[in-house]
C-alpha cells in the first residue's frame, strides 16, 4: 500500500482557493489523480499541479471525466458509447503528453465524479472506458471503487487494478459512497476519518452511515482536497500509515 498508499484528486475545482489548498497537500499524499480539464481546472492550473507532484515525487494520474466544465464533472451525462470513449481517449492523450512534456510518466488512470460512480457499476458504461485505455495505454492501471465489479471488468480487458477506499467519506452497505447531497456524506472530523481510514488498512473493514460493518480491501485511500479538514487528515495519516508499517 505505501507506493500509492494516501492519494488525493487534484484540480477538480475551478475555484484558485481550492487549488491552495490542494497544493498544500502534495507533500503528504504518495499519489494524485490530475483532472485533465474537462471539468474544474484550467490548463495553466493543470500544469502547476503536475510541476508539483513532479517536484515531490508523488505518483501522478490522469483524471478523466464527463466533460462536464459547468457541473465540475458531478453530472452524470447521457453519451452513447463511442461517444463516451472517444473523450476519454483525447484527455488521456492530452493529459499524458504534457505530463511527458515535463519529464513525468503516467502512473494511473482514475475516472472523475460522476463517471467514478457510473463506471463502478453500470457495464454499459464501464466498457467504452476501459475500452479506450485498452487502446491507448493498456499497461496503465485503473483506479477504482473498491470491491465493485469495475475490477473484474478491467481484468476481462488486461487493464490492472487499484482497488481505492475513502477516508473523508461515507459509505453505504452496499460498498458505494454515500451521496454527497445527504448529510453525513462527508466526513469533516480528523479523528474520525483517521479512524476510518486505519480500520480500512488495518482491518479490512468499514462503518456505514447506519452503524453496520462491511468488508473492504483497498490498495490505497483517498482525500478530497475539497474537504476543510483534508491538510490535518493528510498528515495524521501519512504518520499513522508510516507508524504501521514500522511494526509490521
Amino acid at each position: 500500500m505505501e507506493s500509492f498508499g494516501i492519494n488525493c484528486d487534484l484540480g477538480d475545482s475551478p475555484k484558485p482557493g481550492s487549488h491552495r489548498r490542494e497544493s498544500r497537500l502534495i507533500p503528504y499524499i504518495h499519489s494524485c489523480n490530475i483532472s485533465c480539464g474537462f471539468h474544474g481546472a484550467k490548463p495553466v492550473q493543470i500544469e502547476k499541479f503536475l510541476k508539483l507532484a513532479l517536484e515531490n515525487r508523488i505518483k501522478i494520474g490522469a483524471h478523466p471525466s464527463y466533460p462536464d466544465p459547468g457541473g465540475d464533472g458531478r453530472k452524470i451525462l447521457s453519451l452513447d458509447p463511442c461517444e463516451l470513449r472517444s473523450t476519454i481517449k483525447s484527455q488521456i492523450t492530452a493529459f499524458r503528453k504534457l505530463l511527458e512534456k515535463e519529464g513525468g510518466k503516467l502512473s494511473h488512470i482514475k475516472p472523475h465524479g460522476a463517471l467514478y460512480n457510473v463506471v463502478a457499476s453500470v457495464k454499459s458504461q464501464a466498457i467504452p472506458f476501459l475500452q479506450a485505455i485498452f487502446e491507448i495505454s493498456p499497461a496503465t492501471p485503473v483506479m477504482g471503487l473498491a470491491g465493485s465489479p469495475l475490477k473484474s471488468w478491467a481484468v476481462e480487458w488486461g487493464l490492472g487494478f487499484i482497488s481505492e477506499a475513502f477516508a473523508d467519506r461515507k459509505y453505504q452497505t452496499d460498498g458505494t459512497l454515500v451521496p454527497r447531497s445527504e448529510e453525513g456524506s462527508v466526513i469533516g472530523n480528523t479523528s474520525l476519518a483517521l479512524c476510518q481510514a486505519m480500520s480500512i488498512w488495518q482491518n479490512h473493514e468499514v462503518q456505514c452511515l447506519g452503524g453496520s460493518v462491511i468488508s473492504i480491501h483497498a490498495d490505497t485511500i483517498c482525500l478530497h482536497g475539497d474537504n476543510p479538514a483534508s491538510l490535518e487528515i493528510a498528515k495524521a495519516l501519512k504518520k499513522a500509515l508510516k507508524n504501521s508499517v514500522k511494526h509490521e
